[in-house]
């Protein structure tokens, strides 16, 4: 009883990436891609930045100077907490970042879970309070990638985190020792009960964002005047891939956890397998793929790969007897008992 009283203060801490997210449920329906109106408020935010930044350093001073100046208004500008009213109960809106928020309120079409049929619905305050409490985060689709509204909070909050913590750039093992602790701590297994390879993926992508800013292929440059300026538009294909979504980078799962996901994809299996058997033809290969790809973004201390969400396993038609008996072909299938190991 204790905890349940101290959950809005709790909640009120919640940190602006602390959210979970699913791209398993409702993954065979269409989403409309995001990615002119996402990359359009980046672009607008980004202007500011860059007239900030510009105001600050009279256009002045060493490139490295000014591009600590703009990657540190690019963060106060994208990263703030905001508060998401259209989430439901007072709660529900809390743990967004400025430029997520922005996602979760405007015209981009996404699953928003609030119904809490969600891979997550069913874990008990017990289990994970703070996603019983505040669900998942919006899923969207930008240049055919579905992720989470949380990445993007991790590209810009954390990857901006990663410059610092790496000493803007020299330490870059620092940066990534210091987000590996994050998902054992107040980002992952500490609140949501959760150690997201996403995240790490998407805190990463956000680093090389930062760190390229002012270079050739940079949407923001210095001119001959010394004035930082936007000189392209910025897109989100440059920066969003298979391994921000949590399907093709699965997400190690505490056995309380995982015991109430698969529950959970047991008692949906019919429509969960339906969709897989649209979308499934080669999950396993890019599964692997990302998995094998993103070695150099956590430390050893990580917990090990594996994939928990058994979807081969689960939609095979030995276990669907009407698709058996329709002479489906018999996929590959992992590991008889539960988590599949994945060595990278």
């Amino acid at each position: 009883m204790r905890t349940l009283r101290l959950l809005p203060l709790l909640l009120l801490s919640l940190p602006a990436v602390a959210y979970e997210t699913d791209q398993l449920v409702g993954r065979h329906k269409p989403i409309d891609s995001g990615l002119a109106i996402a990359n359009a408020r980046v672009d607008e935010l980004l202007r500011t930045a860059v007239e900030r930044t510009n105001k600050k350093t009279s256009c002045k001073g060493s490139d490295e100077r000014t591009r600590r100046v703009l990657a540190t208004e690019i963060d106060k500008l994208f990263s703030p907490s905001t508060y998401v009213s259209n989430r439901g109960q007072w709660e529900d809106g809390l743990g967004f970042g400025a430029y997520t928020a922005w996602l979760e309120m405007s015209e981009v079409d996404r699953l928003t879970f609030l119904d809490r049929s969600d891979i997550y619905g069913a874990l008990r305050p017990a289990e994970s309070m703070i996603v019983s409490a505040v669900g998942v985060c919006s899923t969207i689709e930008l240049a055919g990638v579905r992720l989470g509204t949380d990445k993007t909070d991790h590209f810009w909050a954390q990857g901006y985190q990663y410059e610092r913590k790496s000493k803007w750039g020299k330490k870059p093992e620092k940066a990534v020792d210091w987000g590996t602790k994050t998902e054992f701590g107040h980002y992952g297994l500490l609140t949501s009960t959760v150690f997201s390879f996403a995240d790490l993926h998407a805190n990463w992508r956000g680093f090389q964002f930062y760190q390229g800013l002012l270079g050739r292929e940079s949407v923001v440059q210095r001119g001959e005047d010394g004035c930082a300026a936007v000189v392209g538009k910025f897109d989100w294909k440059d920066w969003v891939d298979d391994g921000m979504d949590e399907v093709l980078n699965p997400s190690y799962l505490p056995e309380v956890v995982e015991e109430s996901v698969r529950k959970r994809l047991q008692a949906d299996k019919a429509a969960i397998c339906e969709g897989f058997d649209t979308w499934g033809a080669d999950y396993e290969a890019r599964r692997d793929r990302v998995i094998h790809e993103t070695v150099n973004e956590y430390t050893v201390d990580a917990p090990k790969r594996v994939d928990q969400l058994g979807l081969v396993e689960l939609c095979a038609p030995s276990t669907r007897p009407d698709v058996a008996s329709a002479g489906a072909p018999n996929p590959t299938v992992g590991a008889a008992a539960g988590a599949v190991p994945v060595e990278p």
